[in-house]
């Protein structure tokens, strides 16, 4: 089935235009030669980056659930 929704008869569905030369910035040229170059490190970096990524989004949550019960808390002002 999914072979049927890329191909139709041996040729691909879909026309994707390859003359066009994508160019990459530096920032993900360096990022691609660490990843071909160096994969140990690459492959840390990256676990120690979604690491560090979630206990922040964690912290910002935890920030936020603090300051909706603080807030719903209150007595009225009236």
């Amino acid at each position: 089935m999914a072979y049927d929704t890329f191909f139709r008869n041996g040729t691909p569905s879909i026309d994707i235009p390859t003359d066009r030369i994508v160019e990459i910035s530096e920032f993900g040229n360096t990022i691609f030669n660490l990843s071909v170059k160096y994969p140990i490190i690459y492959g840390v970096s990256s676990i120690f980056l979604a690491l560090v990524a979630g206990v922040a989004v964690s912290f910002i949550r935890r920030k936020i659930s603090i300051w909706k019960a603080e807030r719903l808390n209150k007595p009225a002002m009236y």
